[in-house]
């Protein structure tokens, strides 16, 4: 079924269908009669019909169908529309009723009604579509953030994890500790040469730990130097198990966060 007419008549009866269908012609309007209104409104909004013009006996179900595609519709009259055609006309919301002996005037007034809600409901469908359009490029915009992020992350962990396996098998002790003096990572070398394990030193100031006490006062001495100073390095003399005496140089140096 062709949606370019202006007007569209469903109307049961044929000689009230030609009636109102020259009645609108005669005022201007492009017609076109049909048996069913499709239920799918057009995709472009400025072939949509203005208006669907209806029996005004005529079923429920046909001015459902017609409010559901959102068209504003009228009723049509074999003469003179009652009271009751009013009525009826106000129940299911319809913009006017048209007598199918209808000066031009008359037709030519209904035509203007339906073409303001035509062009309200033109603007209202432009901005839906304008809102939709944007919405789907902030959706996609979205997605390429999360997939940019995804692969940030990825690196990062995969970053991390090489530097953490090259901190646990390097020779060298290593201890990090945050501005307060805290331990928060200590790779095996430094475990065995400050005398505690890493899990009972994670969280608590160096300086607290039982351990080596020559050891752990130096690095402590140090890090807190690091407020004025960018790095400090000693030789500490430190008692060993296995040896009478172990020099070791201890070097500490600020990381700056990232």
């Amino acid at each position: 079924m062709a949606t370019s007419a202006n007007i569209l008549i469903l109307v049961a009866d044929r000689d009230l269908e030609r009636r109102l269908a020259d009645a609108l012609r005669r005022a201007g309007a492009a017609v076109e009669c049909t048996a069913a209104l499709d239920p799918a409104p057009s995709d472009d909004p400025r072939t949509e019909p203005v208006g669907v013009v209806l029996d005004a006996s005529a079923s429920d179900d046909v001015h459902q169908a017609a409010a559901a595609r959102g068209l504003p519709t009228v009723f049509g009259t074999h003469g003179a529309p009652t009271t009751g055609d009013y009525d009826r006309a106000l129940e299911f919301g319809c913009v006017g009723v048209l007598a199918a002996d209808s000066d031009e005037a008359s037709a030519r007034q209904v035509l203007t009604r339906l073409g303001r809600l035509a062009e309200r409901r033109r603007q209202e469908l432009g901005e839906t579509l304008r809102l939709r359009v944007q919405s789907e490029a902030l959706r996609r915009r979205c997605l390429q953030q999360a997939e940019k992020y995804q692969e940030t992350q990825e690196t990062f962990f995969l970053d991390l994890s090489r530097m953490m396996t090259i901190i646990a098998n390097i020779m060298d002790g290593i201890v990090f500790v945050d501005r307060g003096g805290s331990v928060t990572l200590m790779n095996p070398v430094a475990e065995d040469l400050l005398g505690v394990k890493s899990f009972v030193a994670l969280g608590k100031p160096i300086a607290a730990l039982q351990g080596r006490r020559e050891l752990l006062q130096a690095l402590a001495a140090d890090q807190a130097r690091m407020a004025t100073q960018k790095e400090a390095v000693a030789t500490v003399e430190v008692h060993h198990g296995e040896q009478d005496l172990l020099y070791i140089k201890c070097m500490t140096s600020r990381v700056l966060d990232y």
